[in-house]
């Protein structure tokens, strides 16, 4: 995880460098992604505190950048001279650069991989909300999960999976919102 932290902010440079990456990857719609769980988990105390940390990300002046949502330590390689190589990036989006170390949190419980991340932009970012970001991501992934699910249901791979799944997925995104 922290060759991923030290890796990842010279590959999201890049990725703000080039017009391609920037025009072909779709950009993260956290606005779909919170009105589709505030109609699923319903609306309350929970959705109020995602509908900040919503805000909080969208409205922190990050870098827009690469986003690989399946940030999972399998997905990263390294080389024999320490570089991290990411692949398997179908779930990649263009939006606020921290949603990406904050996605990999799902797998990594390291905390010191933030301040990883932090140090190896340039410049370093400062005053992340790690806690929002963390929300958001988790909102997000799960956002695109459910739509995995549906795309699958439709086309008949899948049967009853999304009965099964909206009881399990109202709980997880209950759990996932940091209060404040």
């Amino acid at each position: 995880a922290q060759g991923f932290a030290r890796a990842l902010p010279d590959v999201q440079r890049r990725a703000m460098a080039s017009a391609p990456v920037r025009r072909e990857l779709p950009s993260l719609d956290l606005e779909s992604a919170l009105r589709w769980g505030i109609d699923l988990a319903g609306e309350g105390e929970w959705a109020n505190a995602m509908h900040k940390h919503v805000e909080s990300v969208m409205s922190a002046g990050m870098p827009r950048s690469w986003i690989p949502m399946d940030a999972h330590p399998t997905n990263m390689l390294v080389d024999a001279g320490g570089n991290v190589r990411f692949i398997d990036q179908d779930d990649s989006f263009f939006g606020p650069a921290p949603l990406a170390m904050a996605a990999l949190t799902k797998w990594c419980r390291d905390a010191s991989i933030y301040r990883v991340y932090e140090q190896s932009g340039s410049p370093p970012l400062a005053d992340v909300d790690w806690a929002s970001f963390e929300a958001v991501a988790a909102l997000a992934d799960t956002w695109l999960g459910w739509q995995r699910v549906e795309r699958n249901t439709h086309r008949g791979d899948v049967y009853g999976a999304l009965e099964i799944a909206e009881a399990r997925i109202r709980r997880h995104l209950t759990r996932c919102v940091h209060l404040r």
